[in-house]
């Protein structure tokens, strides 16, 4: 059903079943282990690693190393000031 039915993957993911599925503990090259992989095909592999054990704290993880480079253009643009906004919102009026 799951590779051929979008909203049954929707309801498997809403449901949690995802998540559960992730949560297996399955031996390498076992029968479960090759149900889950099939399971997995259905979904994208992002998707798929958002319900894997762990993957909060990987992203917290990537948060804490990430390095912003700010680009020349915002750090040398002028700022609004609020006597700008009038102008700003009257503008969007207009549209």
């Amino acid at each position: 059903i799951l590779p051929n039915d979008a909203k049954a993957r929707r309801l498997f993911v809403t449901t949690g079943s995802l998540k559960r599925v992730q949560e297996i503990k399955a031996e390498p090259g076992s029968t479960l282990m090759e149900y889950i992989t099939i399971i997995n095909c259905c979904f994208p592999e992002d998707i798929v690693r958002y319900y894997s054990p762990g993957y909060p704290e990987t992203l917290l993880d990537r948060v804490e190393q990430y390095q912003p480079e700010l680009n020349d253009l915002a750090l040398h643009e002028e700022r609004r000031t609020s006597s700008d906004i009038p102008d700003l919102t009257s503008h969007l009026h207009d549209k």
